[in-house]
């Protein structure tokens, strides 16, 4: 492989490597009721659109994404469902910000501090809205630097910390899960409503997601995802996956379809993308035979097989 020392590029390979950033902040932007969502994701978007946020982000909410509460669950999931006064009430109750939105900034000090007053200035037109900063980086970082940061992914380093919490005396006894992850317009009304859908089935069904319910940008899109959890329970599994296509489903007649899913039903998941005869998979078939014609490349991955096991699987 050739590199350029100058600029990073991997020529023969086709990656750009980014130099490392001279600082970091991960920060937070908190609004305090439940219809601040429209004003939240429709100022987030436009900040990822214009590059002032740079870093994957989430939004999440301790009211919408607790399914752990008796009373919050019957307050939401009430013949009718629950008002947003209600709902605000709630949380004002508890001194629990509705919203949160989470991202990391990178680049020069100076930098990093004009993005961050800027944004700050655009997100106080959210009457209540609250500002703080998580953490500071100047790289590069030392070891025991490092250490100390508890979510190393704004760091750009692999791990699996977030697994970690799903083991132990305090952890669930699960031993998997599913990820359901549809993707939804960046809108607040599309998150609003993805957020009461799923959590109505989730809910009848008895399930807990597990860590909460993130609903992230990727590639300009708001990305919702829930892990279900699966075991060794037969019964918690044939609820799981039963559930797990009640939800494609639902996404499906609103348009939406999945960032990712699991292999038991990705075949219900493709044949959602149903458009002119499902056009979409002819197309990836066709492409399959260009590229693959033996079919050794991921056979049957996302329903697209090879010519030679195509018929068998109609």
């Amino acid at each position: 492989m050739a590199c350029s020392p100058n600029f990073g590029v991997v020529t023969k390979m086709g990656f750009w490597l980014m130099p490392e950033p001279e600082a970091g902040l991960t920060g937070a932007i908190t609004a305090p009721r439940h219809d601040d969502i429209v004003p939240l994701v429709e100022l987030f978007a436009e900040m990822l659109y214009r590059g002032l946020i740079q870093s994957q982000a989430t939004i999440v909410s301790p009211v919408m994404m607790d399914f752990s509460d008796p009373e919050l669950s019957a307050l939401r999931f009430k013949p009718g469902g629950a008002s947003a006064q209600e709902l605000d009430a709630y949380a004002q109750a508890r001194k629990l910000p509705f919203w949160s939105l989470n991202f990391t900034l990178y680049g020069p000090p100076q930098v990093i501090q004009a993005q961050w007053d800027y944004l700050r200035g655009r997100f106080s037109a959210i009457d209540g809205a609250a500002f703080s900063e998580d953490a500071r980086f100047a790289f590069p970082l030392s070891d025991d630097e490092v250490d100390k940061v508890v979510d190393k992914t704004v760091l750009g380093i692999p791990n699996l910390a977030l697994f970690a919490t799903r083991s132990g005396a305090d952890a669930p006894p699960l031993e998997g899960h599913m990820d359901f992850s549809p993707v939804v317009p960046m809108t607040g009304a599309a998150v609003l409503e993805a957020l009461n859908v799923f959590g109505k089935i989730l809910h009848e069904a008895g399930i807990t997601p597990l860590g909460g319910l993130p609903a992230s940008y990727h590639t300009r899109a708001m990305n919702i995802i829930y892990a279900i959890p699966t075991g060794r329970d037969p019964e918690t599994n044939k609820t799981a996956r039963e559930t797990f296509a009640k939800l494609i489903d639902a996404a499906a007649e609103r348009g939406w379809g999945e960032y990712r899913v699991h292999p038991a039903v990705m075949k219900q998941a493709v044949g959602a993308y149903s458009y002119n005869n499902h056009a979409l998979h002819r197309l990836h078939e066709t492409l399959k035979d260009a590229i693959d014609p033996n079919g050794i490349i991921s056979a049957g991955r996302y329903e697209i097989w090879p010519r030679h096991l195509r018929e068998s699987k109609a």
